[in-house]
């Protein structure tokens, strides 16, 4: 059993979330993408950049996450917890 398997039974929606300033934690979320749409297919999916806060040390674009959402029909969002924004 995996852990998308057990979050995913009756979620209303999904937040993939990475790290702005990690390029592999964005590259993982074609892993994880796989797994949701196995386990809870149809189910929205978001897709949040996060720690926007940190963007001089950006290693994924923003339009690059852009195009990655819109081609896998993902809402997406850029944020900063750490600084209140789109939170």
């Amino acid at each position: 059993c995996t852990i998308i398997r057990s979050y995913s039974r009756g979620a209303q929606g999904i937040l993939l979330v990475y790290d702005i300033t990690n390029k592999w934690s964005f590259d993982g979320i074609n892993r994880w993408l796989k797994e949701v749409e196995e386990h809870a297919p149809g189910v929205p999916k978001v897709l949040v950049g996060n720690r926007l806060h940190l963007a001089f040390k950006r290693q994924v674009g923003e339009r690059d996450a852009e195009a990655y959402a819109a081609k896998n029909r993902m809402a997406f969002f850029e944020v900063s917890p750490l600084c209140d924004f789109n939170i």
